[in-house]
């Protein structure tokens, strides 16, 4: 199932294209509607099921356990889906920009990309400043692709072999 759950929200990211900020032409990667909505059926099948468990205990200790549990699973559902509906990768001319409700706001200006790798375990493209700031690009982004056709592009020449090698180990993934 889980497999099958993936593979949709692959599908429905590497359909979608990056979005235009009206304003200045950026570009926005976001999770996709896709993605975004089996988050969000998990985490009400997740609440719905906690409820119903938590319904069927007839002991204190039992009783307890459920709660622990179910607030953890509960837990865990809401994380994905603040990741799935806040998380935003911004593409300018001169910086890629990635707001997260767990870091902030990180920015890295083109010429300040010292590393690009992508993370196989992670599933995701790491890229490291002169300053050490590191900016991770989920694969499940929809509009990646383009972000990574302007990193190719406004990125230091000197990178083009990284930026190639880690796009070509994405694919392979």
């Amino acid at each position: 199932m889980t497999r099958l759950i993936l593979a949709l929200m692959r599908r429905s990211a590497d359909a979608a294209v990056a979005e235009r900020d009206g304003v200045g032409g950026d570009r926005i990667a976001r999770y996709t509607g896709v993605a975004r909505g089996i988050v969000i059926a998990v985490f009400a099948f997740l609440f719905a099921g906690s409820a119903f468990a938590i319904s069927q205990q007839s002991t204190r200790y039992a009783l307890l356990v459920t709660c622990v549990e179910c607030s953890a699973f509960l837990l865990l559902g809401a994380a994905l889906v603040l990741e799935m509906t806040r998380v935003e990768a911004r593409c300018s001319v001169c910086e890629l920009r990635l707001s997260s409700p767990w870091s902030g706001e990180r920015k890295l200006r083109w010429d300040d990309v010292v590393h690009v790798r992508f993370s196989r375990a992670a599933n995701w493209f790491v890229l490291r400043g002169r300053d050490g700031t590191k900016i991770r690009l989920a694969t499940l982004l929809g509009g990646l692709p383009e972000l990574l056709d302007d990193l190719k592009r406004r990125a230091d020449p000197a990178l083009q072999s990284q930026i190639d090698t880690a796009i070509a180990q994405w694919k392979r993934h």
